[in-house]
């Protein structure tokens, strides 16, 4: 695949070769923005063709300079170099994966769009590029459904298939109810009430299809004909629009999901759950594994209880971000959300954090009134309850089982309602076994339990939990980022992430810092998880690696220390390595000083730098 590359002072970019005649220079609104000294705001025009592509200068400052001569039009052969100030043109050779988004970024409004707009148009949405196959596919499937000799997909498979043709963010079918709308099945972000208020009332008739805009979002709403049927809506990313054949495409998937005429439509009113719509906490991904569709599906079912809630996974899953969905689409929605890391805080210390202290309990002693009592009327999360002192877990016993806080110089005890969501990374009914955890309380904390999958068993999320990820620390760095490509997404796919979440979000920040503005994130942005991949270092490998509570070592024995060092030279080796040997900015990759990076390279590396 011919790609036009473009050799700045301190970067390099990559860009596939437009199909279109497209403009190229330093101002934002070109289609190639090329921010590099010397180059004109306007500084010339790209015109593709069949042998090479051609360069018109644009009465540039600068021109366009082959071995020291300016010309006005260029033709660009491949080996041929053309100079716009400091930046050096090419025309070279790259593997498709290295150019072909695999996921498309939403765009910062704030920022301008960079070099690789003019391959492709920015369509504000984090899937992948839907290709004429699967629309033709899902047409198909709604137009055959219910005929002799074809399988039925479910309903909430074709809601899924739908909402990626279209490149929407919420496809979701709705009920009328005595109280109002209410969303029954949902593919994507569940639409808010918002949303649902600002749709046309129900007029007991057939209506066709209509296009609304909400706030600063684009839908598509068709309504019920009768209090039995259903009414759908589909929702654009922010600041998208639908095309126009898309327009026609809905307008025939919505009339089959929602005609009772047809059998589709008759079997999707019967089928659909009615569970209550989950309302995702901010920075959430809602993920579309089987992993994650099932552990959002149980909560759906029971979270409109008031039982006490255990979610156990590994560290950097997201379970406080599942504490609280739990929380924000429960009953005590409307209370405080109090945390409470009991690994943070000091055992002496803890009780009175939990349970308050009253004034004048002892000299020098402020009154406190305690999380339990500040999460009155909503949600106490206990977070690293496994690391709650074996001295302090009876009172906190007597607390779940009587709904009544005994604050430390108290007279007596003061009730409350608070609902406790415990969160831990370790198996507590092992420990509860080995008389590490008391096990009358373990079974009161697990009224209802939730295990959040690692990283490694829902790889399906690993490209929108990118996308969001680097649209995060893309707006954090002031920086635009075009989207990953499919050689970077199959590397990072082909990690384990022994971190989990936590970690990919730490790869995905580094790689933006690295990437240049408007280009794609490929995969030597990467390069630390390109080396453990590699090396074999995945997570399956570091999880043989770890020793586990109540492994033992062997009679081979096992150095802490030899493990430390061994993991530090790596690490230290991975970021000079990807900083080309610049200490400042390896230091920077490694979250510590230059001194402290330089201290360290002495120490592990006397006989010279591991490069």
């Amino acid at each position: 695949m011919r790609c036009l590359v473009i050799h700045g002072e301190d970067e390099v970019l990559r860009f596939p070769v437009p199909e279109a005649e497209a403009r190229l220079g330093s101002d934002p609104s070109n289609d190639l923005v090329v921010q590099v000294a010397g180059v004109s705001r306007f500084h010339a025009r790209l015109v593709p063709d069949s042998l090479a592509p051609r360069l018109f200068d644009l009465d540039s400052k600068n021109g366009l300079v082959v071995n020291g001569k300016r010309y006005r039009e260029v033709a660009l052969f491949p080996g041929l170099i053309v100079h716009a100030g400091a930046a050096r043109l090419s025309l070279e050779d790259g593997a498709t994966s290295d150019f072909e988004i695999a996921v498309e970024f939403a765009r910062q409004p704030d920022h301008p769009l960079r070099p690789s707009e003019a391959s492709a148009p920015v369509t504000d949405t984090i899937t992948s590029s839907p290709t004429g196959r699967d629309a033709l596919g899902l047409l198909r499937d709604l137009n055959g459904f219910g005929k002799e000799g074809r399988p039925k997909p479910g309903t909430d498979e074709l809601l899924e298939r739908l909402r990626r043709v279209l490149g929407a963010e919420t496809v979701a079918l709705l009920r009328e109810s005595p109280s109002g709308r209410e969303v029954v099945l949902a593919s994507g972000e569940a639409p808010d009430s918002r949303a649902l208020s600002a749709l046309p009332a129900p007029s007991g008739a057939k209506g066709s299809l209509c296009f609304l805009d909400i706030g600063d979002t684009t839908g598509a709403f068709q309504p019920s004909c009768s209090p039995d049927a259903l009414a759908a809506l589909v929702l654009l990313p922010a600041g998208a629009a639908f095309a126009p054949w898309q327009r026609e495409f809905l307008g025939f998937s919505l009339d089959h999901l929602t005609d009772t005429r047809n059998a589709l439509a008759r079997e999707v009113a019967i089928s659909v759950p009615r569970h209550r719509q989950l309302v995702l906490p901010e920075g959430m991904v809602r993920g579309d594994s089987i992993a994650m569709r099932g552990l959002l599906s149980q909560i759906a079912k029971t979270v409109h209880s008031r039982i006490d809630v255990l979610i156990h996974g590994e560290t950097g899953t997201g379970k406080e971000l599942i504490a609280q969905l739990i929380h924000a689409s429960g009953p005590t929605a409307g209370g405080p959300f109090v945390a409470i890391n009991c690994a943070a805080i000091p055992a002496e210390l803890l009780e009175s954090e939990l349970f308050g202290v009253r004034a004048r309990v002892a000299t020098g002693v402020d009154a406190q009134l305690g999380r339990i009592l500040d999460a009155n009327g909503g949600t106490l999360l206990l977070d690293e309850i496994g690391e709650m002192p074996l001295s302090l877990q009876p009172k906190l016993l007597r607390f779940l089982q009587e709904r009544e806080v005994h604050s430390i110089g108290a007279s007596k005890p003061e009730k409350v309602n608070v609902r406790v969501i415990s969160i831990s990374n370790r198996d507590l009914l092992e420990d509860s076994r080995a008389g590490r955890f008391r096990s009358d309380l373990f079974y009161r904390l697990r009224g209802l339990q939730f295990h959040v999958p690692p990283l490694r068993d829902r790889k399906e999320d690993i490209a929108g939990l990118v996308a969001a990820l680097a649209a995060r620390a893309a707006e954090e760095e002031g920086k635009q980022i075009r989207g990953i490509s499919r050689k970077a997404l199959d590397l990072l796919e082909a990690y384990d992430w022994p971190g989990n979440v936590r970690e990919l979000q730490a790869e995905v920040h580094r790689a933006v810092l690295f990437c240049p503005a408007g280009a794609l994130l490929g995969a030597e942005h990467f390069k630390t998880v390109d080396w453990a991949v590699r090396q074999g270092r995945s997570g399956s490998a570091a999880e043989r690696e770890t020793l586990r509570p109540g492994q033992h070592l062997g009679g081979g024995g096992l150095e802490l220390r030899d493990r430390v060092v061994k993991l530090e030279k790596e690490m230290i080796a991975a970021a000079l390595a990807e900083t080309a040997g610049n200490q400042t900015r390896a230091a920077k990759i490694l979250g510590i000083t230059r001194n402290g990076l330089a201290l360290k390279l002495a120490r592990l590396f006397p006989s010279g730098r591991p490069l």
